[in-house]
Order: structure tokens, then sequence, then C-alpha cells
């Protein structure tokens, strides 16, 4: 029930899938490892397993999971749950419904949007879309705060040690060194 597009050279499929859930290769050098119902549909892309995962861009990868997608050139979904890697060189490393769509952009968590270029941005699994606004960004949402050099942030934002900046500004600004 697997197939490899006529035309198409130097493709691979290692199995998994049945008659009505193929697993095909649609690209010359296109590989799909097993799972079912996957797509291999750029030069040299490829799809680890798991199911209705789809890599048409050159050199993409989806590595698993279901219903995940890359469309651009060197983009990665590592697996998880209806993840997106629109942008060149985009990355989705698992989770839920998270979308790179910035050329080099990073999404991870639950509902994280990298909409530009350069942007990061992971969120935490509180709901909703958490979406960059411009290009290199770097954005958190953790609503159970964030901690750095500690295991139990008691504010938004909680460090263990020195903090260095080069100056402060909102409503305690003037009282600070």
């Amino acid at each position: 029930g697997n197939a490899v597009m006529p035309g198409v050279y130097g493709a691979a499929i290692g199995g998994g899938g049945y008659f009505s859930s193929e697993n095909q290769v649609n690209a010359d050098f296109g590989t799909v490892a097993g799972g079912r119902d996957n797509r291999a549909g750029g030069d040299s892309s490829s799809v680890g397993g798991g199911l209705y995962n789809s890599s048409a861009g050159d050199a993409s990868t989806v590595g698993g999971g279901g219903f995940n997608f890359t469309t651009n050139s060197y983009a990665t979904v590592s697996g998880g749950y209806v993840n997106f890697a629109g942008g060149w060189a985009a990355t989705v490393p698992g989770g839920g419904v998270n979308n790179a769509m910035g050329s080099a952009s990073f999404a991870a968590g639950y509902h994280a949007k990298a909409n530009h270029d350069g942007a990061f941005v992971w969120a935490d699994f509180s709901g909703g879309d958490f979406a960059s606004t411009t290009s290199n960004q770097f954005l958190i949402r953790a609503t159970g705060g964030v901690g750095i050099g500690k295991t139990n942030p008691a504010t938004a934002l909680d460090v263990n040690g020195t903090v260095t900046a080069t100056s402060f500004s909102g409503a305690l600004a003037s009282g600070v060194n």
C-alpha cells in the first residue's frame, strides 16, 4: 500500500502504510521511514514515521507525531501534534499546535506562533495563541513564572544571582541605582 511515485528516483519507503493509508514519496531522494499516510514531497525531504505528516520543502524533515507539516526548505518539525514549520530553516521541536512561519524561527510548547523572521516563541499549556509581533523577538509565556537558576519562581521573573543591566524603566526605575 505504499508508493514511490513514477519518475521519482533515489527515494525509499521503509514500511508502514496500507491500502487506504499509504505512505508516498513524491520527490527525488525523499524518504518515508514508516507510519501511515505520510508524504515526502520535497527533494531530499524525509518523514520518520507517525501519521498524516508531510515534509514538502526541499531538505525538510518531519520526525514523527501526527498531523505535522513542513513547507519550506530546511524546515524541521521533530514531532508532536498539529505543528507547522513554514519558514526557511524554521524549527518546531514538538509540542502541539505550534507554527514557525518566519525564516530561522523557533516555536515550541503549546500554541506558540513564531510568525516573523528570527523569532523564538515558547508558550506554556495555559491555552490560546501566543505570537511574535516583529522579527528577532524572544518571547516566553510561563504563567507559573520564569526561574533563572531556581526551580520555584516567586514572581513572573525570579533570578538567583546578580542581574546586570545598563538601565531600567518603569514605576520603580527612579529608585534603582
